[in-house]
């Protein structure tokens, strides 16, 4: 009797590990099916995708045009320093 509680205790184990397994494998595949199409449109904008619609298929048009991008901001400037020390040579203790 223990060792059907023990087999059937193994079962849901192993079919929590497949779930967790085939779970990781479909996030993979799209993270990388998000990344195909970010590098050959430079953009996530579902807008520019238009061309991969099937024939026939009308294109969706954004009701909300996107806000335009931000300026960049100027990188901050360094103050200079003093004047660099002299170095003095090396001393060898022997």
């Amino acid at each position: 009797m223990a060792f059907a509680r023990f087999r059937g205790n193994l079962q849901g184990q192993a079919f929590t590990l497949f779930i967790l397994t085939v779970a990781a494998c479909e996030a993979g595949i799209a993270l990388a099916l998000f990344l195909t199409l970010y590098r050959s449109k430079k953009s996530l904008d579902v807008s520019a995708w238009q061309d991969l619609r099937e024939p026939g298929q009308p294109p969706t048009l954004d009701e909300e045009p996107l806000p335009a991008p931000l300026p960049e901001e100027p990188l901050p400037k360094l103050t200079p320093t003093g004047h660099e020390p002299q170095h003095r040579e090396a001393q060898t203790h022997v």
